[in-house]
């Protein structure tokens, strides 16, 4: 790398990088939300040393597990102890499709926060 190549490299690829992986992993989310999978694919990545894309799947996972937590302590279950919450079957589908839709809006104003930004 020439000297001027390093004093003029600003990050934005590896922003850029790690913006593609969040968007890629939510929306691969929205087709299969076994959360277990991401953390698999996210050691694998740590393995090989690929930390602008674990950085975009793990800022991913975050979201997605902040919205999860942010709708249900929203939403009014039947009954609650310790261990478990439970919820009418309607209030739980309310809850999947606003979680769904949060995602899906999270992934559109990224995408057009990107578009906006290239042009």
């Amino acid at each position: 790398m020439l000297l001027e190549e390093f004093f003029s490299y600003q990050g934005d690829d590896d922003e850029t990088i790690a913006e593609h992986f969040y968007v890629a992993t939510l929306t691969s989310w929205l087709i299969n939300n076994e959360l277990e999978i991401y953390d698999e694919i996210l050691s694998h990545f740590e393995e090989r040393e690929e930390y602008v894309i674990c950085h975009g799947i793990k800022k991913a996972i975050d979201k997605i597990e902040s919205t999860i937590d942010t709708r249900f302590s929203e939403a009014a279950s039947v009954s609650e102890n310790e261990s478990e919450r439970v919820y009418e079957i309607e209030e739980y589908k309310r809850i999947s499709r606003d979680i769904f839709k949060d995602i899906l809006l999270e992934i559109y104003d990224r995408q057009i926060e990107y578009i906006k930004k290239d042009n």
